[in-house]
C-alpha cells in the first residue's frame, strides 16, 4: 500500500502513515482501559472488532479496485525491467542480517527492560503500558517526519 501510496503521490513521503498508524494504536492502547472495557462487554467488544475487521477489508479492497482501475499496479516484468534499468544494487548478506538484527534488538530491549521494571523493581499493575506508550511514542517521531531524524544525535 505505500508502494502505491507512492505512486499516487510522488514526493510525499509514504512512512508517514506508519506514524499515523503508530499513533492510532498508541491512542487505543491509552483508550481501551478507559472507554472500550467498562463500558462494552466482551461479546460487544468481540462484535465491533469483526466489524472494524470487515470495514477495514472492504476499504483495502476499493484501494486495490481504485488502482488497478487507474492501471497502477506494475507487473512484476515491470518492476524487473524497472529495476535492472536504474541498477540497483543488490543487498549483501550482511545488510539482510542487519535489517533482521537492528529490529530484533529493539524489540529485545522493550522485553528486557518491561520485564526488569515490572518484575524485579516495582511491581505495578500496567506499569508495561508506559513503556509500550514510550515504544509506540519512538516510532511515531522517527517516521512523522525528517525534523525528528537528526543522524548525528542518534549515532
Amino acid at each position: 500500500m505505500q508502494a502505491w501510496f507512492s505512486q499516487h503521490h510522488p514526493g510525499v513521503s509514504p512512512y508517514r502513515l506508519y506514524a499515523l498508524s503508530n499513533t492510532a494504536s498508541l491512542l487505543a492502547l491509552l483508550s481501551y482501559p478507559f472507554v472500550f472495557e467498562p463500558i462494552f462487554s466482551r461479546s460487544v467488544q468481540s462484535t465491533l472488532w469483526a466489524i472494524g475487521f470487515g470495514v477495514f477489508v472492504i476499504a483495502s479492497m476499493i484501494g486495490v479496485w481504485a488502482t488497478w482501475k487507474r492501471g497502477s499496479i506494475p507487473s512484476l516484468a515491470q518492476d524487473s525491467t524497472n529495476l535492472t534499468q536504474q541498477e540497483l544494487p543488490h543487498p549483501t548478506t550482511g545488510i539482510r542480517a542487519l535489517w533482521l538484527a537492528l529490529p530484533a534488538c529493539a524489540v529485545g530491549l522493550l522485553l528486557a527492560v518491561t520485564n526488569q521494571i515490572t518484575m524485579d523493581l516495582v511491581i505495578v499493575p500496567f506499569l508495561w503500558v508506559l513503556l509500550l506508550c514510550l515504544y509506540l511514542l519512538t516510532f511515531i517521531l522517527s517516521f512523522e517526519g525528517e525534523r525528528w531524524d537528526s543522524r548525528p544525535v542518534f549515532l
